[in-house]
């Protein structure tokens, strides 16, 4: 059973550096945006993924792609944001990426002490990450607009393949 959980924990420290989380949440490069990030995410995973597993229901994977669908579009609006000082809402970005990854965190587990735990491992590798970020911003704050602008273009990049992928899907299945 610790095993598991052990398991669970590091999984969801992974899940953090993927491509797609570290575009919603590195153009800020400070330590409460990853963890305002990973709460949102971890409370989504938690509250959708475990009411699904309490029902013993899987997450239609219709539902599935919208969701992806939604963090592209999202990873878009992000990118784009980055261009100016508007500030991010890290909670609610972290909410949608939590939303999404509910489907494939159910087909994983059937405990949600495996979902809770994985939720933990994203909250400390987002602000591991968040925080190692940080330091060199804060040093070389005369690049921080270039870093902000480079990954504002970064998170448009995995926006548009993501929100491409869920949507020819989503169209290929409907028709």
């Amino acid at each position: 059973m610790i095993q598991t959980l052990l398991l669970g924990f590091l999984l969801g420290m992974e899940h953090a550096i993927e491509p797609d989380h570290l575009a919603a949440v590195n153009t800020e490069g400070i330590c409460k945006h990853g963890l305002l990030w990973g709460l949102g995410h971890a409370l989504m995973l938690f509250l959708f993924g475990g009411l699904f597993l309490v029902l013993g229901e899987v997450i239609p994977i219709m539902w599935s792609y919208g969701l992806e669908l939604l963090v592209g579009v999202m990873l878009i609006v992000v990118g784009v944001m980055s261009f100016y000082t508007i500030k991010k809402k890290s909670f609610l970005i972290g909410m949608i990426h939590g939303l999404a990854g509910s489907a494939a965190l159910i087909l994983l587990t059937s405990g949600i002490g495996f979902i809770f735990v994985f939720g933990l491992g994203s909250i400390l590798g987002m602000l591991l990450v968040t925080g190692i970020l940080s330091f060199p911003l804060r040093k070389l704050k005369k690049y921080q607009k270039h870093f902000r602008i480079t990954a504002g273009i970064i998170s448009i990049g995995i926006g548009l393949m993501i929100t491409a992928q869920n949507a020819h899907i989503l169209y290929t299945t409907f028709i």
